[in-house]
């Protein structure tokens, strides 16, 4: 019989995670962030921008990784930036007009290390993960973007878990190879079909402002009463707690006035109370009214 000592010998792969191993004698804070784009993105991670069809992922795509490869701040973000390579899996005129309009609009990122290759590969098999390593067109890239997922499957099925896991396995490859963030689009493209070749490029812009809900039934006749008890006893006040552009008046006098309206004529003292409660707890829910100090006002006039 032949007997096989395996001390001392372990497989390549056990070996390579021996070395990760850590102990915890030498585990320390980390105090410093690898980062790209200040609290969203990081070097070596792998990121997923999802969304439905027609929601401009790619221009907000397209718009991160320039300012990446620009090194410029990214909506009021610190960004750490470096070289980055744009795989636009779909191809076509789109993905060039869109970078012609940013270079145009931006021309202080014309010159930026931004690569792009503009056609399908398939990360389902590793060939074409390695090759893009092989090839990868500086040295230390900061971010590699996969745009998209569907036309980067090869033969593979996304739906299915085990090519989804093969294909995020092959994107590992690539960011563990270069130490890139890698960061895939899933979305449909669009195409072109004869009209004026146009473009667009993301800018930052004001949130719109909140739209009021309109007041209907009693709580519409709770604000004609306080109109009027505004209107007939209305009063400014001093102090900080007070607005300075606008009446106050005793939540009696509005309680008053909704008696008048019939908003609060009921069987008993107690239901009519409690009906004028309502009212105005709802009003104030809705940032219609506010009150301190026994006075109420509107917190904005009517349209």
């Amino acid at each position: 019989m032949t007997v096989i000592n395996l001390s001392g010998m372990k497989p390549n792969r056990a070996t390579e995670i021996e070395n990760r191993l850590v102990s915890l004698s030498a585990i320390e804070a980390v105090l410093t962030s690898n980062y790209m784009v200040k609290g969203w993105l990081d070097r070596n991670c792998l990121s997923m921008l999802y969304g439905p069809s027609n929601a401009g992922k790619t221009f907000v795509a397209l718009d991160i990784a320039m300012h990446i490869a620009a090194g410029k701040s990214w909506r009021g973000l610190r960004v750490n930036g470096g070289p980055v390579l744009y795989i636009a899996a779909e191809g076509g005129a789109g993905i060039r007009n869109r970078l012609a309009a940013i270079k145009r609009e931006r021309p202080d990122m014309a010159s930026a290390p931004f690569t792009l290759l503009p056609i399908g590969l398939d990360l389902h098999g590793q060939g074409d993960a390695l090759a893009v390593c092989e090839i990868m067109p500086d040295e230390a890239p900061a971010l590699v973007v996969v745009d998209t997922l569907a036309r980067s499957m090869g033969a593979g099925d996304e739906n299915t878990a085990k090519d989804a896991a093969m294909f995020v396995r092959n994107c590992d490859l690539i960011r563990e190879a270069t130490g890139a963030h890698v960061m895939v689009i899933h979305h449909t493209g669009k195409d072109e079909d004869g009209e004026s070749v146009t473009s667009a490029v993301v800018d930052a812009t004001e949130a719109p402002a909140p739209t009021r809900k309109p007041i209907r039934g009693k709580n519409e006749v709770a604000i004609q009463a306080l109109n009027d008890a505004l209107r007939d006893h209305g009063t400014t006040r001093s102090g900080n707690s007070y607005p300075t552009n606008r009446k106050v008046v005793d939540v009696d006098k509005w309680r008053e006035a909704c008696g008048v309206h019939g908003l609060t004529t009921g069987a008993t003292d107690a239901a009519a109370r409690m009906a004028f409660k309502r009212a105005k707890d709802k009003l104030m829910d809705m940032d219609e009214v506010r009150e301190f100090g026994g006075h109420v006002w509107r917190v904005q006039d009517d349209d």
